[in-house]
C-alpha cells in the first residue's frame, strides 16, 4: 500500500505507539513531514501529509517555531511528546516538542562547529550525525563523517564508545576508551564476568576491556607479529581472526594467516593447539559445554564439527561452506550460508535431539525488510544471546539483526553502513559488542523475557494433538540436555583443573632439571673463555676433574671406613 509519494527522498521514519502517526525526514527538501490516516473512507491508499518543521527546499538553521534544518536524516521518538532529528548538515541533535512543535536544540554547537568532543549539552560536538536510536532514556547516535557511534544519556552527556572507525584513525594504544586505539578489530567474545575479548588482527595481539572501561593488551605484544608460546606479552600472534570462549573461561583463537589455532587460559598463559586449525569457530553461551568448528574435509570443502565434554566429535553436516557460525544455549548449532546466485542468506538450526537434522531456517535477502530497504546482507558475525535469539552482524548495509528463537522473525537494530560492522558478541545483560573498522562499539537491546520462549501449547497455534506431543517432547529433550551440560560443565572444570596442576608440576620438573644443566654449560663457557680453549677442551677438562674429584672421594671414604672397622676391633680387644 502507498502511504505517500510525494515526500522527495525520505530518509528515516519514526512512527508512534498507536501506529496512527508516522514521522518522516527529507534531507532534499529539508522538511520534517507527519503523516496520518485520511479522513476520507475512499480511498484509504493515502495518508494526509502535515509538515511538521523546516521550510521545504531551505536548508539553513534556526530553533523556534519557524526552525530550519540542513539535511535532516535520523529520527528518534524519546516519548509521545518529544522527536529527536539528526540534522546532519548543521552537526546538531534537534528536539522537536510535538505539541507546540516549537523546536530546540539537544545536542551539539550552535555556532554549528564540526567535531567529536564529549560533552553535556551544547559542550559536545558531531561531525554529520545521520542514524538515530533510542532505547530506555538513551539515545545512539551514528556520527557519519566522525565514523564513530555516540551515546547520549537521558541527563544530555554525550561520550564516544571506545576507538575510532575513521581508516586514519588506526592505532596502537591501550588506555582509556577516548584514546584507545585498534588496527582492525576482528573476534569478540565475553566472559563469564562480563569482561570482552577483541581479536586486534592489525596489531597481532589480543585485547581486553576491562570493568572500568579500559583497553588493555591480554597476550601478544602489541604490533608486533610472533609464533611463540608464552604468558601474556611472552607469546606472539600472527593476524589473529576469530575468538570463542567457552564456560571454564578458556579463549580460542584461529589465525588463517599463520595456518593454526591456539588456546589462552584464564591467567593469559597461550598454547598452541594440535590438528587443522578451523575457518570458524563459536562456543555456546555460558552453561554450555560445547565448541563448534568448521574443518576443511578430505573432498576439498567444509564440515561442521560439535566438540562437547565426555563425546566424541560430531559432525553435524557435511560438505558445506558456511559464512558464519554459532551455538545457542540449549545446544543447538546456528549454520549460515550464502546464495549470491539467488540473492540471499539462509541461517539453518540444527539439533543435538534431532540427530543433527535441521529443524528450522530463515532466509534474508535484498529488498524490503522490518519495514527498510536493504541490498544483499553480508553477514560475517553471528551470536546468541540467553534467551536463544540470534544476532547478524551485516557488514553491507549497516545494522545488525536480531532473529527470533524459532527462526520465523527478522528485525534491524541500529546500525549504520559507513560502520562496517564485522563480528559480535552478547554480554550477560543481553547488549551487544560490535567490531567495526578500527573501533569497537556497544548496542543495548531492549530488556527481553525472563525465560527462553517456549511453542504455543493451544490447538490454533500448534495445529494438532500429535504435534503439541512432538513439541512438548522437544521441551523435554532440551531441558535434559541443559541439565547435561550442566553435569558435564562440572566435571570439565574440575577435568581442566587437575590438568592445568599436572602442567605446572611438569613444568616445575623440567626446570628443575634443566637448571643444573645451565649452570653446568656456564661454567664450561667460563672455563673455556679463562683458558683460552675450545668449549669441548673445556668440557673434557671438566669431566676428567669431575672423575678425578669423584675417584678421591671414593678412596677417601674407603679408607675411612676401614678405619673405623680397626677403631671398633680395637674397642672390642
Amino acid at each position: 500500500m502507498t502511504i505517500n509519494d510525494r515526500i522527495r527522498e525520505p530518509h528515516s521514519v519514526a512512527v508512534n505507539s498507536h501506529g496512527d502517526r508516522l514521522y518522516v525526514s527529507s534531507p532534499e527538501q529539508a522538511v520534517i513531514m507527519l503523516l496520518r490516516p485520511s479522513d476520507r473512507l475512499e480511498p484509504r491508499s493515502r495518508w494526509k501529509e502535515d509538515p511538521l518543521a523546516g521550510v521545504s527546499g531551505i536548508q539553513d538553521f534556526r530553533d523556534g517555531a519557524e526552525a530550519r534544518f540542513n539535511r535532516p536524516m535520523g529520527l528518534a521518538l524519546i516519548d509521545e511528546n518529544r522527536l529527536l532529528v539528526a540534522d546532519s548538515g548543521n552537526n546538531l541533535i534537534r528536539s522537536i516538542d510535538l505539541g507546540t512543535r516549537q523546536v530546540g536544540t539537544f545536542a551539539g554547537d550552535p555556532l554549528l562547529t564540526a567535531g567529536q568532543t564529549d560533552g553535556v549539552g551544547e559542550a559536545a560536538r558531531f561531525q554529520a550525525p545521520s542514524r538515530l536510536a533510542a532505547a530506555d532514556g538513551w539515545l545512539y547516535v551514528a556520527d557519519q563523517a566522525g565514523r564513530a557511534l555516540r551515546l547520549i544519556s537521558p541527563n544530555g552527556a554525550v561520550t564516544t564508545q571506545g576507538g575510532d572507525p575513521a581508516p586514519t584513525a588506526a592505532g596502537a594504544v591501550d588506555g582509556p576508551s577516548h584514546t584507545a586505539r585498534f588496527r582492525k578489530p576482528c573476534g569478540v567474545a565475553v566472559g563469564r564476568d562480563g569482561l570482552v575479548f577483541v581479536a586486534d588482527r592489525g596489531n597481532h595481539a589480543i585485547r581486553r576491556i576491562t570493568s572500568r572501561g579500559e583497553l588493555v593488551t591480554f597476550a601478544g605484544e602489541l604490533g608486533t607479529a610472533g609464533d611463540q608460546d608464552g604468558l601474556g606479552a611472552e607469546a606472539g600472534f600472527r593476524n589473529p581472526t576469530e575468538l570463542a570462549m567457552d564456560s571454564v573461561g578458556y579463549l580460542y583463537v584461529t589465525e588463517p594467516a599463520a595456518n593454526r589455532w591456539r588456546r589462552i587460559a584464564p591467567d593469559g598463559h597461550v598454547t598452541t593447539l594440535g590438528g587443522p586449525p578451523p575457518r570458524l569457530i563459536a562456543a555456546g553461551p555460558m552453561g554450555t559445554q560445547c565448541l563448534a568448528m568448521v574443518v576443511p574435509n578430505a573432498s576439498g570443502s567444509e564440515d561442521v564439527h560439535l566438540h562437547s565434554t565426555g563425546h566424541a566429535p560430531q559432525v553435524v553436516v557435511a560438505g558445506i561452506r558456511p559464512a558464519a557460525l554459532a551455538v545457542d544455549r540449549l545446544g543447538h548449532v546456528l549454520v549460515l550460508t550464502e546464495d549470491p546466485a539467488k540473492r540471499k542468506v539462509t541461517v539453518r538450526k540444527y539439533a543435538p535431539w534431532a540427530d543433527w537434522a535441521e529443524v528450522a531456517s530463515i532466509s534474508l535477502g535484498s529488498g524490503a525488510q522490518a519495514g527498510h530497504a536493504f541490498g544483499l546482507p553480508r553477514i560475517q558475525g553471528m551470536a546468541t544471546d540467553d534467551h536463544c535469539n540470534l544476532y547478524l552482524a551485516d557488514k553491507a548495509n549497516g545494522p545488525v539483526w536480531k532473529v527470533s528463537p524459532d527462526l520465523d522473525t527478522a528485525m534491524a537494530l541500529a546500525g549504520d553502513p559507513a560502520h562496517k560492522p564485522r563480528r559480535l558478541a552478547v554480554t550477560p545483560e543481553g547488549n551487544i559488542i560490535i567490531t567495526s573498522r578500527h573501533a569497537l562499539l556497544k548496542v543495548t537491546v531492549p530488556p527481553a523475557p525472563t525465560t527462553v520462549p517456549e511453542e504455543p501449547k493451544t490447538r490454533e497455534s500448534a495445529g494438532t494433538m500429535e504435534q503439541q506431543k512432538r513439541e512438548e517432547e522437544k521441551r523435554r529433550r532440551d531441558q535434559e540436555l541443559m541439565r547435561q551440560n550442566q553435569e558435564q560443565g562440572d566435571a570439565w572444570q574440575l577435568a581442566e583443573e587437575a590438568r592445568r596442576l599436572a602442567t605446572k608440576r611438569n613444568q616445575e620438573q623440567k626446570k628443575g632439571k634443566e637448571k643444573p644443566a645451565r649452570e653446568r654449560k656456564r661454567k664450561i663457557q667460563d672455563l673455556a673463555k679463562a683458558r683460552g680453549i675450545t668449549f669441548e677442551e673445556a668440557e673434557r677438562w671438566l669431566d676428567e676433574r669431575d672423575a678425578g674429584v669423584a675417584n678421591s672421594a671414593a678412596r677417601h671414604q674407603a679408607r675411612m671406613k676401614k678405619a673405623a672397622e680397626n677403631f671398633k676391633g680395637d674397642e672390642f680387644d
